[in-house]
């Protein structure tokens, strides 16, 4: 095949958009997770009738709109009827955290899981604000504190599938992969159609040289969700590590022809499956294993992908886009 018309730095500067994009996945799926626990008809307590319920409500909605001004505005409504209302303070955090205001979200998490009490609806709201608080932790870089918020969730649920999503994350970026592992296989156990939680695990694999494990994973991840973006990148990670640059580049990008400004681009979620059940989380490096004539070329390029250049990471996670990388040819 002959040489494509694009180089990695292309790619890389592209790649700004993704970030964005799983953060409001993964915010979304959390609000979707929230509101599906607080409805079971089977908890043996539910919170009691509160004057907030309708704000919160309707904060929700505007939460899957990504309405974030519009959602806290509800939740600042509820708050003023019930200033005890833990959902409110809930919802604010997640919308807090979708405009990046991670240190107000943590504030609005942190007033839940001070909160005691064993009631089933307690138990599920700290499980749910220790989780959105491990989200937001990861978001400001700061991993150690990001998994360890989701160990708390854990303690208060241990079925909590975003948790042990953010902690497979967090396990990744501090490059913990045995760990991660553990953890891809814990969610795939709670969740046998999770496509995070392959991923994750063949993420760790990748971090361990196992490449062909990897791109297993990922396979299966896609086949369960062809939206996941980060599965095809780190797959191309694998094909990358393995000389296969034809493969990895099939991954990496969707045609021209598939596109609607006719270029070439990278391969990201739709934004119309949002909410749809397991969209995009926000993708972590995997910067060991790689191998071959690739080599630092691919380690920035997945740093970009990864990061973007307002993501911030921790001291020797630092972003790199890939300037300078010439056009690599397909294979033939």
């Amino acid at each position: 095949m002959s040489e494509r018309g694009w180089s990695l730095s292309r790619m890389a500067i592209r790649a700004a958009g993704f970030c964005a994009w799983a953060v409001i996945f993964a915010m979304t799926l959390a609000s979707q997770e929230c509101a599906a626990w607080q409805a079971k008809p089977d908890e043996k307590q539910t919170a009691p009738p509160s004057p907030a319920d309708s704000f919160v409500k309707q904060a929700q909605d505007h939460v899957q709109k990504l309405e974030w001004d519009a959602a806290i505005e509800k939740c600042n409504q509820g708050l003023a009827a019930d200033a005890n209302c833990q959902l409110a303070s809930i919802v604010r955090g997640m919308a807090y955290n979708g405009k990046g205001q991670f240190d107000l979200a943590i504030a609005d998490f942190d007033k839940v899981t001070a909160q005691g009490g064993r009631e089933t609806w307690m138990v599920t709201n700290r499980a749910e604000a220790y989780a959105n608080r491990s989200f937001s932790l990861y978001q400001k870089g700061e991993y150690i504190k990001s998994i360890d918020s989701a160990y708390f969730a854990l303690l208060e649920r241990g079925d909590h599938l975003q948790a042990n999503n953010y902690r497979a994350m967090g396990y990744l970026a501090r490059n913990l992969h045995t760990k991660a592992i553990n953890t891809g296989n814990r969610m795939i156990q709670i969740d046998p159609k999770s496509a995070e939680g392959y991923s994750h695990r063949g993420a760790g694999y990748e971090g361990q040289g196992s490449h062909d494990q990897n791109i297993a994973d990922q396979t299966k991840a896609i086949e369960l969700n062809a939206n996941l973006a980060m599965a095809y990148q780190r797959r191309a990670m694998g094909y990358f590590a393995k000389n296969e640059k034809a493969k990895a580049m099939q991954d990496l990008i969707q045609p021209a022809g598939d596109a609607s400004d006719g270029e070439d681009h990278l391969r990201v979620a739709e934004p119309g499956a949002v909410g749809q059940g397991g969209q995009g989380q926000v993708a972590v490096r995997v910067t060991e294993g790689v191998a071959g004539p690739c080599g630092e070329g691919v380690v920035d390029l997945h740093l970009a992908l990864v990061t973007g250049p307002a993501q911030p990471v921790d001291d020797g996670h630092r972003p790199r886009v890939a300037v300078g990388v010439q056009p690599m040819a397909e294979a033939g």
